[in-house]
């Protein structure tokens, strides 16, 4: 469907639809309210390649779940596992969480490193070796990792401080320095040595 040549509607089949995102090239959606089901969309005209629902309801804001261009990642509380899709949609592996997780783990995008906090570090384990080492000591409440900015450069975290409430902490995943400290929530975008966020006044 065209609105004039400056817009192209396309109707999605599947219902309960709630997110959206690219997958190299693609497009996939996120449908459903129990399970969540995703549909990769392709071609032109946008037709459905692949489908799968998954064994979990996938919170699209939720930095363990991530569509990047080698397929689908997403961590599934109920049963501790991180599950990797390929960009058809298909399982791949179902990789146990580390040991001692606190919140949620995050994959780096090509999938050889995954961050986590346990109740007294934000470590990292190699996937290819199976080691993981101390990025970071810390210890607060309720502290997890929530996501992985500028090519997986910078680490940001999330933690509740007893004194000043809920806190945000920007660290490098290469040497675990701390790059930025807010009590505001917000996101980081970079365009070579700077960085850009929007913050609320």
């Amino acid at each position: 469907q065209q609105t004039g040549g400056a817009v192209r509607v396309y109707p999605l089949e599947s219902t309960g639809n709630y997110a959206i995102a690219c997958m190299d090239g693609d497009l996939v959606v996120f449908s459903g309210d129990v399970n969540t089901i995703i549909t990769k969309l392709t071609g032109d005209n946008l037709y459905a390649a692949a489908q799968k629902e998954v064994d979990t309801y996938l919170d699209s804001y939720s930095a363990s779940t991530q569509v990047t261009e080698k397929g689908i990642s997403y961590f599934n509380g109920e049963t501790g596992e991180v599950v990797l899709l390929d960009t058809n949609l298909r399982e791949v592996a179902r990789i146990p969480a580390p040991e001692g997780l606190v919140g949620v783990p995050v994959l780096s995008a090509n999938r050889q490193m995954m961050y986590y906090c346990t109740d007294n570090a934000i470590r990292v384990l190699d996937m290819g070796t199976g080691i993981s080492r101390m990025l970071k000591e810390i210890t607060c409440q309720d502290q997890s990792v929530a996501g992985l900015y500028l090519n997986d450069s910078v680490l940001k975290c999330s933690f509740y401080d007893g004194y000043s409430g809920w806190r945000v902490l920007f660290i490098s995943t290469e040497n675990g320095q701390m790059v930025w400290e807010s009590d505001d929530d917000f996101s980081l975008y970079g365009k070579k040595d700077t960085y850009y966020t929007r913050m609320q006044e």
